[in-house]
């Protein structure tokens, strides 16, 4: 089993029934903060509790007109990905007499 581990940082510990568990330091974000959907964040992204609810929230569905899903409680707002990812199609050029598109 503990080769299993080597390398990961991790350790194993038996413990008797009788006594109390090794101390171990939990963040709060790792024992409570959970997406809408009671998904963890992914473990790279700095959590933060949000009392208002986080930014995109109050976009898309308070001023965004799509009706109130539940406030969140957690935010991983404030993530600045690393140079060089990119999200999403690739922008295609204007065609001639097309109107506004999506974002702007």
């Amino acid at each position: 089993m503990m080769q299993l581990l080597e390398g990961t940082g991790f350790g194993l510990a038996v413990v008797r029934t009788d006594q109390a568990p090794p101390a171990i330091g939990w963040d709060l974000t790792d024992l409570e903060a959970r997406t809408r959907r009671g998904s963890r964040f992914p473990a790279h992204r700095q959590v933060r509790r949000s009392v208002r609810g986080p930014l995109w929230w109050h976009y898309h569905e308070v001023l965004g007109g799509r009706g109130l899903g539940p406030q969140p409680a957690w935010t991983a707002e404030g993530f600045i990905p690393p140079e060089g990812t990119r999200y999403g199609k690739e922008p295609r050029p204007y065609e001639e007499g097309e109107g506004p598109r999506w974002p702007y």
